[in-house]
């Protein structure tokens, strides 16, 4: 989980439409499926929703081998400010 959440955040930085002030994640879903013991873990995140108020996408983690170690999908409500 803490390596999957900063990317999903950055992705939803950077495709925060016009008005939108920043966002808040509202739910961090995974489903671990291997150990990565040694090595590095790499994350790639993918878009499955951006709306204007929100925000939905996938993250896949895999070890440095190619395997994959665990899914995530990460919401995000978009911040707008009063008015």
């Amino acid at each position: 989980m803490t390596l999957a959440d900063p990317p999903c955040g950055y992705s939803a930085a950077a495709c925060l439409k016009d008005g939108a002030t920043g966002f808040t994640t509202t739910e961090l879903k995974s489903n671990f499926l291997a150990a990565a013991l040694e090595g590095q873990a790499h994350a790639r995140t993918a878009p499955v929703h951006l709306g204007s108020t929100t925000q939905i996408r996938d993250c896949d983690l895999t070890s440095d081998k190619g395997r994959r170690v665990a899914l995530l999908r990460c919401s995000q409500r978009v911040l707008r400010p009063n008015g």
